[in-house]
């Protein structure tokens, strides 16, 4: 193991600053041996880093000359190279004040350097941190934007680089797996570590709210999973209240230039959205039909939307449908009877849709179904089909409906909501 100089040898330089092991010195003449019979700049080098590499890492010299089964620098190389990158932190919230734990000093901040410690305190918005008083550094997200408070949790491990051309420490964002929760009560949440989030949530027995608080930064998302069997979960920021129900899930996203909460909208096509009856597997929301013919006037223009949505016509099918979806996806049947008509006339049923508010007439722009039957020699006819279409709804979800026919027999409208969805 190492040896230390001044403990060994009498003809040597007493321990100093510089070498707290003594260092060599010279014969004061030739021949008088004390000191050595050349120049002791040479070993007094390698004395130098020696000690420095003991020094650095903290390990008292043995006493015992290195070997290859056993050598004190080589501990020391170990125990520098392995913390090169991790600090300890002895500051406080906002202000952390980090050492290597080597024990080595910093000279300067190097572009690209990459600093690791224990955080003993969480941060409650904008923070600094230093190495070895060099100066204190704003840390920022990597696009520059200040810390928002708990993104540094005490007790969590933190990684940040120093950025040279702007002269700052950026966060390296570490992406934890989900938060998990089962609720006792309502909860809420802050921006915390990255900028998307899965929240497993189950609210027990009671309906929870699960509230974000604070400030967000433009484009976080948080994707709320309910996983209870019995009670909903209300994702409640105040302008955006949506209610997960057991076995579904939803991701919101936060607009920085609204300052609010918004469900994400995703493209969709074809019937993506629709959800199928529990009770009976039924490709469609809702069973409740709605008996076009029978409600909505003919040659007029008629609103249908959910229950007490202020419709024309409600349609508890509508209800389930969310608040901001673009469009209804709906399946209509046409049926359609004549007898004692002129033989051989053509007879037609057609549905027309717009979203409510629209100034759209019937055409084939909105044409949504339409049966064509000709009457026979005896001046009788029938005709039936479906179609499946989608329609824009407006904020409330409503759409209008507006639909002719020249039978005058039997005239049977009817649709079924299967799905819903989002504009990209």
């Amino acid at each position: 193991m190492a040896i230390r100089l001044e403990d060994e040898y009498t003809n040597v330089t007493p321990a100093s600053a510089s070498y707290p092991g003594g260092s060599f010195k010279n014969e004061t003449a030739f021949g008088n041996k004390d000191g050595l019979p050349y120049e002791k700049k040479w070993p007094d080098d390698i004395q130098g880093i020696l000690q420095k590499l003991l020094d650095a890492a903290g390990i008292t010299p043995s006493g015992t000359p290195d070997t290859v089964l056993a050598s004190d620098y080589y501990d020391a190389l170990v125990a520098i190279f392995g913390f090169s990158q991790v600090y300890d932190d002895t500051g406080i919230a906002d202000a952390y004040e980090l050492a290597l734990r080597s024990g080595s000093e910093v000279e300067d901040y190097q572009d690209g350097q990459v600093i690791s410690f224990m955080a003993t305190n969480t941060n409650t918005g904008a923070a600094t941190a230093q190495i070895d008083a060099l100066g204190a550094k704003d840390i920022t997200y990597p696009d520059g934007a200040p810390l928002l408070g708990g993104e540094i949790l005490d007790g969590s491990f933190i990684s940040i680089i120093f950025n040279g051309t702007d002269d700052r420490l950026e966060l390296w964002v570490w992406v934890p797996a989900a938060y998990d929760s089962v609720m006792t009560g309502d909860e809420t949440f802050i921006y915390s570590y990255q900028k998307e989030r899965v929240s497993t949530l189950d609210a027990g027995v009671l309906p929870r709210n699960f509230n974000p608080t604070g400030t967000f930064p433009n484009g976080a998302k948080e994707i709320v999973v309910n996983v209870g069997a019995t009670d909903d979960i209300i994702f409640d920021s105040g302008d955006l209240a949506i209610t997960i129900v057991p076995g579904d899930n939803v991701s919101f996203v936060f607009n920085g230039t609204s300052g609010s909460w918004e469900i994400l909208e995703q493209p969709f096509a074809g019937s993506v959205g629709t959800f199928a009856n529990n009770a009976n597997g039924n490709p469609n929301i809702s069973d409740v039909l709605l008996d076009v013919d029978g409600v909505v006037a003919e040659s007029a223009w008629e609103s249908v939307g959910p229950t007490g949505s202020g419709a024309d016509n409600p349609w508890s099918a509508m209800d389930t449908v969310p608040s901001d979806a673009d469009w209804v996806e709906i399946r209509v049947r046409l049926l359609s009877g004549e007898t004692g008509g002129t033989p051989f006339n053509s007879l037609t049923t057609t549905l027309y849709a717009r979203k409510t508010g629209g100034s759209q007439g019937v055409g084939t722009d909105n044409e949504i179904g339409t049966i064509f039957a000709q009457l026979n020699s005896n001046g009788s006819c029938s005709g039936s089909g479906t179609n499946k279409d989608t329609v824009g709804v407006d904020s409330s979800l409503h759409f209008d409906l507006h639909w002719t026919s020249t039978f005058t027999t039997t005239i049977d409208i009817s649709l079924v909501l299967v799905g819903w969805g989002f504009n990209t």
